[in-house]
């Protein structure tokens, strides 16, 4: 072989070793250009263990520590201003309450786009007042509504409505962001539904990311009622313990955004307002839903808890009760060797010590 065949030759292995490593290059770039599921990792690891209970009417809760956080938003709407308040501990559903468990409980399904695992919708606040009382009657707990006169008896064991400052509390997660996971709008897609990704419909629950807390769909999807009468200036006179909105008034409190609206909207202080009982029941009924919340304790006890937040919660379409059973025999051993007694057996709720709840808690919400 003369000498200009070798030079030849070697220049082509030379090609070739050097288009490989470019290739190689560019895969490390690629990589490095990914930091997308790097973020959903993290965001998974860092959601607590929160006790959670099943209650015998069916759903999932998680407990929500009594602590104080700044509730509103200093760059908000004039309806927003910021101002600390302090709230004991409360139950509060994972995801917002599904059709199927609306059916299961009141033996009707109101909602407009029908899906058994999508959230109920076209309620109105006074169906989902029935509702709690139904599933307190269901678990043997006192109902906390008068229905003749609508007045919600905080010390009752039963299911309510949040208050404005529980939502809050409970979409915050302990961020004292705009939203739950941050201040940036471009990343609402990876935890809620709203108008930008709905395609213009509700969509099954729990499929988005959830809050730190472990609960899903605090943005988006359907806007939550909540106990409190609409007050524009309330903030302002607000107490610091426990508020609960103003004594009286025409509407009722609306919270988290929908479907249907922008991610301005979905927002974790915006307020929304709306007639308990309106007359147009196709005017945005379709996009109102709830979450019911119970009492963290009872006689100075925390109640039961029998399997932890963000185990066993992806792909939530209707696997949760299966998780959870899953997970009943290791909260069942961790009881007995604390040695706390049941509570009385009602709602199939046990005790459980304080101290089994995780002692980590994000700076921006102070624990009690």
């Amino acid at each position: 072989m003369d000498r200009n065949c070798k030079l030849q030759i070697a220049k082509f292995k030379l090609q070739i070793v050097g288009w490989w490593g470019l290739i190689a290059v560019l895969g490390l770039v690629t990589g490095c250009g990914k930091p997308r599921s790097h973020q959903a990792g993290e965001a998974e690891a860092s959601i607590e263990k929160l006790a959670v209970i099943q209650p015998k009417s069916g759903g999932e809760m998680v407990l929500i520590p009594a602590g104080s956080f700044t509730m509103g938003n200093a760059g908000g709407r004039p309806d927003e201003t910021p101002h600390e308040v302090s709230v004991n501990s409360f139950y509060i559903n994972v995801v917002p309450v599904t059709q199927e468990l609306y059916e299961k409980v009141m033996g009707i399904n109101p909602s407009k786009r029908k899906g058994k695992n999508n959230p109920v919708e076209r309620t109105q606040w006074t169906d989902a007042v029935r509702f709690c009382n139904k599933c307190s009657e269901l678990d043997g707990l006192t109902p906390c509504y008068n229905l003749d006169t609508w007045e919600c008896n905080f010390e009752a064991d039963g299911y309510r409505l949040p208050t404005e400052a529980e939502w809050e509390c409970a979409c915050r997660a302990g961020s004292q962001a705009k939203y739950c996971f941050g201040d940036s709008a471009g990343d609402l897609t990876r935890f809620a539904w709203f108008k930008e990704n709905s395609g213009g419909t509700s969509k099954t629950v729990g499929q988005k990311s959830p809050n730190r807390w472990g609960l899903y769909d605090m943005h988006g999807n359907v806007w939550q009622w909540c106990n409190d009468f609409y007050g524009e200036t309330f903030y302002a006179e607000s107490p610091h313990d426990n508020p609960r909105g103003p004594a009286s008034g025409k509407m009722r409190v609306l919270r988290g955004g929908a479907w249907d609206c922008d991610a301005e909207k979905c927002r974790a202080a915006y307020r929304f307002k709306e007639f308990p009982v309106y007359s147009d029941a196709c005017f945005g009924a379709d996009s109102y839903g709830f979450r019911r919340v119970r009492n963290g304790e009872t006689n100075g006890k925390v109640i039961a808890s029998e399997k932890r937040a963000g185990e066993g919660t992806k792909g939530r379409g209707g696997d949760a009760q299966q998780d959870g059973e899953r997970e009943r025999g290791r909260a069942d051993d961790a009881l007995k060797n604390t040695g706390d007694k049941s509570n009385n057996g009602r709602g199939g709720d046990r005790a459980v010590a304080p101290s089994a709840l995780s002692p980590h808690r994000p700076l921006s919400f102070t624990e009690r």
